[in-house]
């Protein structure tokens, strides 16, 4: 069990090979005991099956992919233990050749702007030197947004980085 070394709290540790062709970044960890439930194509998933399900319309196996949070525990107001957070993110990704964002704070953070205007977008941060791709959460496609979604991640799967590994 890891520990936050700012506030105490239990971390969510990143998951997948730290050298992933795909490191994704999201803005809290997928729960692992209470997942979030909601209707998608009229049917009740999580956030991380429908996650699952995307990437592999565009050929992608997300466990082949390094997974990390922005936050990796409970979301606090210190920004000392935001930066601490943030720092472990990256650190989770940095070995990756390509990053895909989910979500406003990951956008937000790593490119300082909102992750409607970038969706779909090669783009790069200085705090990250690596190719990065940007689109909504999962969870935002129970209330709609799967267009939006979905031709992030076909861009994406476009990506040299992506074409090289899983020889598209």
């Amino acid at each position: 069990m890891a520990i936050c070394k700012v506030c105490g709290k239990e971390l969510t540790l990143p998951v997948g090979d730290s050298k992933s062709v795909l490191g994704i970044v999201m803005e809290y960890p997928f729960p692992p005991d209470k997942p979030e439930v909601g209707r998608y194509k009229r049917e009740s998933v999580t956030a991380r099956e429908i996650l699952r399900r995307e990437l592999i319309r565009v050929g992608i196996d997300v466990n082949l992919c390094r997974l990390t949070s922005v936050w990796m525990h409970t979301p606090s107001t210190s920004d000392r233990d935001f930066s601490c957070n943030l720092g472990e993110a990256i650190r989770a990704v940095k070995q990756c050749h390509v990053v895909l964002l989910l979500g406003s704070l990951p956008t937000e953070t790593f490119l300082g702007m909102d992750v409607s205007e970038v969706g779909g977008l090669r783009v790069t941060s200085d705090l990250l030197p690596l190719p990065i791709y940007a689109t909504k959460s999962p969870a935002d496609l129970f209330h709609g947004t799967l267009g939006e979604f979905r031709l992030a991640l076909k861009q994406l799967s476009k990506s040299r980085e992506i074409k090289k590994y899983y020889g598209k």
